[in-house]
């Protein structure tokens, strides 16, 4: 018995050593416009907070994937996320749990920081803050992952995620972009 748990927890335990390593390391730009490895760091699995969006029986999933980099300077405003408006239809009665993950490679120029809305009906949804939405206030190369939450009701609803970026009033164009970014929306009971 002690034989066959060591035979199978080894190579989950490699596996998990991997992981933590890859969440760790990035890339960043180097003076001849290269990319290189960056330093491994433990910022990724500190948390200050979870949040769950529980839902039952899943009704639908919808996936949409951009390629690319999409971009956003400081003087543009927002920008919505090419294929990121969705169309969806609410319950016959009662609500529904809406649950929307948002996961992209980032760039964030120093000195500025990139919002992320996911607005449902025009209204932000929930853990982003109201104003500023969800915030990357990591200079260079760095991950987005966030995930949404958001009951609904009967009816029609749209859904669409906007990015931006904030220089402060510095002068200059500042930017922040997202690169190939993946949006999975579930919808349950």
């Amino acid at each position: 018995m002690f034989k066959k748990s060591m035979v199978i927890a080894a190579p989950v335990l490699a596996s998990a050593a991997i992981v933590a390593a890859g969440l760790g390391a990035g890339t960043q730009a180097n003076a001849a416009g290269g990319h290189q490895p960056a330093a491994p760091t433990m910022s990724a699995m500190r948390s200050s907070s979870t949040t769950t969006c529980d839902g039952g029986v899943q009704k639908a999933t919808r996936n949409r994937g951009v390629s690319g980099w999409i971009y956003t300077g400081s003087d543009d405003g927002q920008i919505i996320m090419p294929g990121s408006i969705i169309r969806l239809h609410g319950p016959r009665t009662g609500r529904d749990v809406l649950s929307v993950n948002l996961s992209a490679e980032s760039y964030l120029y120093s000195g500025s920081q990139g919002k992320v809305k996911v607005l449902l009906d025009g209204v932000p949804m929930a853990p982003s803050d109201l104003n500023t939405g969800s915030t990357s206030d990591a200079p260079g190369y760095s991950t987005f992952a966030q995930n949404y939450c958001r009951n609904i009701g009967p009816g029609r609803h749209s859904l669409r995620v906007v990015i931006s970026d904030n220089d402060f009033g510095q002068t200059g164009d500042y930017f922040f972009e997202l690169k190939d970014p993946m949006i999975h929306v579930e919808q349950s009971d």
